[in-house]
């Protein structure tokens, strides 16, 4: 049922904890663009230090520009995206149908703070800005209430669409690293911002 897995090893910190949506500083935490080009299905998992409470929220992405993102796709857009998977999967077809099936496409991205310091400061598309940018009509999907080192979503059926997942701690400069793992049934973008 999973295909595909990405796994984000990264670390929240000063820079890039904000903290609950109950924070003015919530869009300061790591977020991660999320792209689709068919219906899908995901799981997010969030492992942190057992001390924090975390979370992860998912959001329809209202300030996409594909023109300001070009870089974090590849120059790519959404309907290229979904030629190459529909390549890829015609191509998959003919090769040995069981050997693709047990096994997942895997990606491990180790991220350090500067790089989530550095996109916050330089992309305005395409992230969480303001709390315009994260309202309740706009949320996808939730883990729910925060919970002690760990954090998990299963959202069925996803519609295409380019979405912004967030994971955060329930306060503040929290410090600490943290293991992101992104399951999927199709291929998806998937860019930290």
């Amino acid at each position: 049922f999973w295909k595909y897995r990405k796994v984000i090893n990264g670390s929240w910190t000063k820079k890039v904890s904000g903290g609950s949506p109950n924070y003015e500083s919530f869009p300061n935490n790591p977020q991660f663009r999320v792209q689709l080009t068919d219906k899908t299905n995901l799981r997010y998992l969030l492992e942190a230090p057992v001390k924090y409470s975390v979370n992860i929220q998912m959001f329809r992405c209202v300030n996409f520009n594909q023109e300001d993102t070009a870089n974090d796709t590849g120059g790519q857009s959404l309907s290229s995206m979904k030629n190459n998977n529909n390549n890829a999967d015609d191509n998959a077809s003919r090769e040995n149908k069981e050997q693709e099936d047990n096994a997942a496409d895997e990606e491990v991205i180790n991220m350090d703070n500067a790089s989530f310091a550095e996109k916050k400061t330089t992309k305005i598309s395409g992230k969480i800005l303001n709390r315009e940018h994260y309202k309740t009509t706009l949320m996808v999907a939730t883990s729910g209430a925060y919970r002690y080192g760990v954090a998990c979503i299963d959202v069925k059926n996803l519609e295409e669409g380019v979405y912004i997942v967030i994971i955060s701690t329930f306060e503040p400069n929290q410090i600490g690293g943290f293991k992101f793992t992104v399951r999927s049934s199709q291929r998806i973008g998937f860019t930290p911002v």
